[in-house]
């Protein structure tokens, strides 16, 4: 790895650098808009993690591009060892992108609840007033027998 770090880890470090402060600057927003008690946290998690895929892909494209311009020159045993930390970086990339994906669409299903979520709470809470109305028939009609026997 120190052989190849003067051609892949400037670029590494160029591109995982803004991912890293990106993911620090959006805590401390978070923590603001916690602070402040500010309506507009899901926007903050929102921004932060569609733009964080931009940098992936981004990131992602020049590594493609500088992947294919090393397969083009001749295959010499630091061309070879600058492929496959380029194959790395792409690999961590990759991993970085579906846990960033997780997050966004786990943030929101959260924030979004599907349908059938909605209707299943709809129809409890449903059954629990049709429940309590029963509950309410059947002490009306306690309370009018109890009424009648003591009325004859």
């Amino acid at each position: 790895m120190g052989l190849v770090w003067p051609w892949t880890g400037p670029a590494a470090s160029a591109k995982l650098a803004p991912y890293l402060v990106g993911i620090v600057v959006q805590f401390a927003f978070e923590q603001y808009a916690r602070c402040k008690k500010s309506c507009s946290w899901p926007v903050i998690q929102i921004v932060f993690q569609v733009y964080r895929l931009h940098q992936l892909n981004i990131t992602a494209q020049l590594v493609t591009t500088l992947s294919f311009t090393i397969k083009g020159a001749e295959m010499t045993p630091n061309n070879l060892a600058i492929n496959s930390s380029l194959g790395t970086l792409l690999n961590v990339l990759q991993c970085l992108g579906i846990i960033c994906i997780w997050s966004l669409s786990s943030f929101l299903m959260r924030f979004f609840p599907s349908n059938a979520a909605t209707v299943h709470r709809i129809e409890r809470f449903q059954n629990i007033l049709l429940y309590n109305s029963k509950l309410k028939c059947m002490l009306i009609w306690e309370f009018v027998d109890d009424v009648m026997i003591k009325g004859e």
